[in-house]
């Protein structure tokens, strides 16, 4: 690990928390069923406290467009993810695309999301939906895993339900 870098690769697609030996290096969370909702809620609870109390001077950010079975999200759960990322490191993030060679409808527009909001562009809202009780799951047994190494763990606050409407 370079120093003032941190590497956050988040894998979110079995039904088990993998164990892990090097917290600092990487942040391994899995679940099933996931989402935009899934990944904002790990995002906030997980990637953002543990990437605030680290502080790194620079954030890279890998991402696989063309596969959703790779990246469960929609273009716009995409951008608020790379939004969010923007206000580490003073804005120095690198966005580093793989996959360029399967060119797709999809491809283009995770890429334009990408862009867009690392641009600054005003997103478009998230329809998010109730957070799968595997994932909270998952969320609470990494926060219980490593409070002890990560104090930003050691306070939890609950998901809260989303009140559903009318429409």
């Amino acid at each position: 690990m370079e120093k003032g870098v941190l590497y956050l690769p988040v894998w979110v697609n079995t039904s088990e928390m993998s164990e892990m030996s090097t917290p600092e290096f990487s942040i391994n969370v899995t679940s099933d069923e996931i989402g935009d909702g899934e990944y904002m809620a790990v995002f906030h609870q997980i990637i953002l406290p543990l990437a605030y109390q680290f502080g790194p001077q620079l954030v890279v950010l890998s991402a696989k467009l063309s596969s959703q079975k790779l990246l469960p999200l929609t273009s716009t759960g995409l951008s608020h993810l790379v939004h969010l990322l923007k206000v580490l490191a003073a804005g120095k993030l690198i966005l580093f695309v793989e996959d360029g060679q399967c060119l797709t409808k999809e491809w283009d527009q995770n890429l334009e999301a990408c862009t867009l909001a690392l641009l600054g562009d005003k997103l478009k809202p998230l329809k998010l939906h109730e957070v799968n009780s595997r994932t909270l799951s998952a969320i609470s047994s990494f926060q219980n895993q490593f409070k002890e190494s990560w104090p930003c763990f050691k306070f939890q606050v609950p998901i809260p339900k989303i009140e559903k409407t009318g429409n």
